[in-house]
């Protein structure tokens, strides 16, 4: 924005000379003068300065004695000179101003804040149902029925904003994190179990809702029932009555075994990069790419793109982009793994292994870890004996009972 205002306004590159340089420096910073790019060059500052505050020079440049000469001149009056010049200038900024308000009116780009679960995509799909897109007028956009029919749209989204700063909609939510299928299950008719997800021991069993169907040191199977959420109710006569449905709850933790494998080539393939380079420059409008044929003879090569979108204002942006597409040569070089270089990797493996487990809610018991090494790779393998947090639910519909009298 600095930039672009400095090209409206015009600006000199200065040169001042003689002792009282320093006196100069600081009068003009007391008289709100701005002074930028300042370099000492053999007993000479050199500067830049607008053209308005060069024409207030006079009196500070006559009490401090020094010299001022121009050694450039930058920006858009420059481009522009002579009488009729400054008539075409004129009509020029008048027109740019316009142009600047008339796109001020607009929405050039969309934010999203806070959707961990919901994709961009599917709140762009829920905006166009509306006809909110890059490029509508800010007085189309219905702030208040978007909130609204947000929220009804995903039941998950316990608040939402839809605001408006500059010419960026800021679509703000944020999600329930918490939101279970517990409550709408319960709600429908349904009640859940508790099952087992892996094959093992019960260690620990602390059952809140349900009847256990297990106990501490039995064995299990993968998917066996453990705690349900059906409850007989009994008569006097110890005689089930009728059945009531709950959401079954318990802390359960089975002990049991789990085995890790990964192996790496002996060989592996380096880029090597050669310095060659094609570049091609591009507009971009929305989705639409204008650019010219990107085609690279190279065998082997990176592409990069850069994309910078085009603002008049920190808060005037436009939905139009420009950047490059850039090819980048390289060929591959054949390298051996050193047993320090596989040791590093699979270290690297297994923290991520178990950082993983962790948040599982896996606790390693036991494990052993072996390193095997043949002609073609180098393999690793380990066992665990682990405590694993069981909580896999399965609902399932409530049944009509009949009632014992």
């Amino acid at each position: 924005m600095f930039r672009l205002l400095l090209f409206f306004r015009g600006y000199y590159v200065i040169v001042v000379s003689g002792y009282g340089t320093e006196r100069f420096i600081n009068l003009c910073k007391v008289k709100n003068i701005y002074l930028w790019d300042l370099k000492l060059s053999q007993g000479e500052c050199i500067m830049k300065i607008t053209v308005s505050d060069y024409d207030t020079l006079f009196d500070i440049v006559n009490k401090t004695g020094v010299k001022v000469d121009i050694l450039k001149k930058y920006g858009l009056p420059f481009l522009f000179w002579g009488r009729k010049s400054r008539v075409f200038y004129t009509a020029f900024v008048g027109i740019a101003i316009t142009l600047i308000f008339i796109s001020n009116l607009f929405v050039w780009k969309i934010e999203f804040e806070g959707n961990y679960t919901l994709s961009k995509e599917q709140l762009n799909d829920f905006l166009t149902e509306y006809e909110v897109d890059e490029g509508v007028l800010k007085s189309k956009v219905p702030y208040e029925i978007l909130e609204e029919n947000l929220r009804k749209e995903f039941p998950i989204v316990k608040w939402c904003s839809v605001a408006l700063s500059g010419n960026t909609l800021y679509v703000r939510l944020e999600e329930n994190t918490l939101l279970k299928d517990t409550t709408a299950a319960m709600e429908e008719g349904m009640y859940s179990d508790i099952v087992s997800d892996v094959d093992g021991v019960v260690t620990e069993l602390l059952v809140r809702n349900g009847v256990a169907q297990v106990k501490v040191g039995d064995t299990v199977t993968k998917g066996q029932l453990l705690v349900t959420g059906v409850v007989p109710i009994y008569d006097d006569s110890l005689l089930v009555k009728t059945y009531h449905y709950y959401d079954a709850d318990a802390d359960i933790k089975i002990e049991t075994t789990m085995n890790y494998e990964d192996s790496i080539d002996n060989i592996y393939f380096e880029k090597e990069y050669t310095g060659r380079k094609k570049t091609v420059s591009y507009l971009k409008w929305k989705n639409t790419d204008i650019h010219l044929p990107f085609e690279s003879k190279f065998a082997y090569y990176d592409t990069y793109t850069t994309a910078h979108q085009v603002h008049l204002f920190d808060s005037l942006l436009l939905p139009v982009y420009y950047g490059t597409y850039e090819a980048r040569e390289y060929y591959l070089v054949e390298k051996e793994y050193t047993e320090e270089a596989v040791l590093k990797i699979f270290n690297e493996k297994l923290s991520n292994y178990y950082t993983s487990l962790s948040e599982k809610g896996v606790q390693i018991l036991e494990k052993d870890v072996k390193i095997e090494h043949n002609a073609s790779k180098w393999v690793i393998k380990g066992n665990y004996v682990v405590s694993v947090s069981n909580s896999k639910k399965e609902y399932k519909e409530q049944q009509v009972e009949n009632i014992i009298q």
